[in-house]
């Protein structure tokens, strides 16, 4: 063998040698050090005043503080990276790594979530919102719902808020009193054939359009009335005349954050930890009284500025319960016996 093949020889084991003992440092060094970097892609169709933006900047919060700066979330709000009719495609396929969406938006995966939808199901005013969370925490949502979801590819990492009880909407240019003022409107709502047949029930017509675009609907006549909270509609800046507060007209809207499944399943096991037992939870408390505070203030602003405030004349709610009572039906027989037990839990968080 001549000098210079051993010297070859030589050379690549001493590379091999280092980049061994190299790697065996940075074994070594490990468990005291951090991990790479990891970036979360969280992207959501709510402008910036909306209350799921500020839910998600106080994930993005304490998962950062949490994890000493492992873990950078990116937030992507207003449609900015994925629009809303494809945000629960974008995060299937993994082009999101997670989203803040409507329980609507998970119906459109899995039916059963269609439940989130039903209204005047639940009892509840502006302050009582347990009857919903009751059966946010059943055990059909945990054994069969949430499941059902994450058999899509999807990580359900937990409901954003445990209220979310949207009784309110508004109208530009007539007050809802009684059913027949429904008569010929045009109303936008959330997507979903609950409460397209809800709204029909009652003589109007319903239509969805992304957040961003209401204000020029409702300025535009396109649509004479919208679905929301009033913080909605404060910071959004509506152009509507008339608040209508319906006891559980909506129900409740199931909202939630969700992460693609190979996104979780690549995260450590200590990260995980962090966003199940303090990140969400946490981030769930902080929403709840922010829910709370913002409508409140919302009401006292919405006063000033002369709106007015509406409410239903005396058995309107109760007629409004019989006009609907068939589309718990339509569930019922839409998806079978899992339908008809979850229907039946959720009457039953409703007592």
């Amino acid at each position: 063998m001549s000098k210079g093949n051993v010297f070859k020889i030589l050379a690549g084991l001493f590379l091999a040698v280092a980049m061994l003992m190299g790697g065996l440092g940075e074994a070594l060094a490990a468990p005291g050090e951090p991990g790479p970097k990891i970036t979360i892609r969280l992207s959501h169709s709510y402008p910036v005043t909306y209350i799921r933006h500020k839910s998600a900047l106080k994930w993005k919060e304490l998962l950062e503080k949490e994890s000493k700066g492992q873990v950078e979330v990116k937030i992507f709000p207003a449609g900015q990276l994925q629009k809303s009719t494809g945000e629960m495609d974008a995060v299937v396929l993994g082009n999101v790594d997670m989203v803040a969406v409507h329980g609507g938006q998970n119906a459109s995966l899995v039916p059963l979530w269609d439940i989130f939808a039903m209204p005047f199901l639940w009892p509840c005013d502006e302050k009582n919102f347990e009857p919903a969370w009751k059966f946010k925490t059943s055990e059909i949502v945990k054994r069969v719902m949430i499941p059902k979801l994450e058999q899509k590819g999807i990580k359900f990492l937990g409901f954003m808020t445990a209220l979310g009880c949207a009784a309110n909407f508004s109208t530009t240019n007539r007050a809802v009193r009684k059913i027949s003022d429904f008569k010929g409107l045009k109303m936008n709502t959330a997507a979903g054939w609950v409460r397209y047949e809800a709204v029909k029930a009652f003589g109007a017509s319903c239509v969805t359009l992304p957040v961003t675009e209401l204000s020029t609907a409702l300025s535009q006549g396109t649509i004479d009335g919208e679905f929301s909270t009033f913080t909605q509609v404060l910071t959004s800046g509506y152009p509507v005349k008339y608040l209508h507060w319906w006891p559980s007209w909506t129900a409740d809207t199931g909202s939630a954050f969700l992460m693609n499944m190979k996104k979780w399943n690549s995260l450590p096991d200590d990260i995980k930890k962090i966003i199940d037992s303090y990140v969400t939870p946490e981030t769930q408390k902080w929403t709840n009284k922010e829910v709370l505070a913002e409508e409140s203030q919302a009401v006292v602003e919405l006063k000033k500025r002369g709106m007015q405030f509406v409410e239903p004349d005396p058995g309107t709610i109760e007629e409004c319960k019989k006009r609907v009572s068939p589309v718990y039906d339509m569930f019922e027989k839409k998806y079978g016996k899992e339908s008809q037990e979850i229907m039946a839990a959720a009457k039953a968080g409703a007592n």
